[in-house]
Order: C-alpha cells, then structure tokens, then sequence
C-alpha cells in the first residue's frame, strides 16, 4: 500500500519514507512522522490517504499509543520531555 499526503510543506503527494509509524484507532490507522519532520500524519488503512496532519513543533523519537482504544491520544516523547497529543480522528 502506499500512503499519501505528508504533511511537510503542504505538497501532498506519495509519502517516501515513514519515521516511527504505530497503529491507532483500533488498527484502522497508522500514525507518523516522517524522517526529520516536525509534524505528525495519520493514514487510514483503507484508502492508504492522510485523515489528519498536524504540526507539533519537534521530532519526536518515540509514538507511543493505545491501538485498541478508539480516538486515544498519543503520547510522544523526545529526549527530554513526554507529551500527550490529540489528532483528529476521522
């Protein structure tokens, strides 16, 4: 499958790479960031399409989640601080 529409520039367009993806949303999607990138995309499984795109500010080196619940939060982390982070789920 391939996914499109990364969120760095605006571009759209096929997704090259995935940085630290982890299933959500009760395994219907994937949530990343891509190499270097300081935003955060979810992918719907189905469509392989960007449902939510969002800038966070930092390149976090860890997702963390809870794939069986629906709509939970995430929780990323860099090397000095965890944060929770609400996408919108579609």
């Amino acid at each position: 499958m391939e996914l499109w529409g990364h969120c760095e520039g605006g571009k759209g367009g096929r997704v090259s790479s995935l940085y630290r993806p982890i299933f959500v949303n009760q395994g219907r999607q994937v949530a990343t960031s891509g190499d270097k990138s300081h935003s955060l995309s979810l992918y719907d499984l189905s469509t392989g399409k960007a449902t939510s795109r969002g800038l966070i500010g930092y390149q976090p080196t860890g997702i963390f989640g809870f794939p069986d619940e629906p709509r939970a939060p995430l929780c990323l982390a860099t090397t000095k601080a965890i944060r929770l982070y609400s996408p919108s789920y579609i």
